[in-house]
């Protein structure tokens, strides 16, 4: 599996990870919204006189205050996770893949006789790898070279001597 489509396979069960944990929140948060509103039904029906009546609704605002700042502050928390994510899914493809695929073309490259230098791009360790194929892309187009003046040299030398021995021989 390509290191694409592991970083891929990552995120996707890190937003499903958030999204599992979101749903998990709002369930909980309708479960206890809903005993809220049971406990508001109860109120009207007790005995309280009135200042532990006032005492116990200045109590249900203030719980009601909670719930609405509990909620909005999971739903940022989520979707703070969410952009990072995304982020970091953006950040990971311009800083690792992208610089890996750039190597990857160049020593297809070479492998095919094409020649050129390979720009070190990306993290210290990708740009350290770009460079080491360089030095190795280096090396080859040189050998090749020397192996092809090799060739010439002999085939200059083998023409001489066809010459001479034709020469001997007659």
């Amino acid at each position: 599996m390509s290191l694409r489509r592991r970083l891929l396979l990552v995120f996707a069960v890190y937003l499903g990870i958030i999204g599992a944990g979101g749903a998990f929140v709002l369930w909980i948060t309708t479960e206890r919204n809903e005993e809220i509103t049971e406990q508001r039904a109860l109120i009207p029906t007790s005995a309280l006189d009135r200042s532990e009546l006032a005492a116990l609704m200045a109590t249900q605002r203030r719980l009601e205050d909670l719930r609405t700042r509990l909620t909005i502050t999971i739903f940022t928390t989520l979707g703070a996770a969410l952009v990072t994510t995304l982020a970091a899914a953006v950040l990971v493809r311009r800083w690792i893949t992208r610089p890996l695929d750039q190597v990857g073309r160049a020593i297809r490259g070479a492998r095919v006789g094409e020649i050129g230098l390979i720009a070190p791009h990306g993290p210290p360790e990708i740009a350290d790898l770009a460079r080491d194929a360089d030095a190795i892309r280096g090396r080859m187009n040189r050998a090749l070279y020397d192996a092809t003046r090799a060739r010439e040299t002999i085939d200059q030398t083998t023409s001489v001597l066809f010459t001479l021995r034709a020469e001997l021989e007659t």
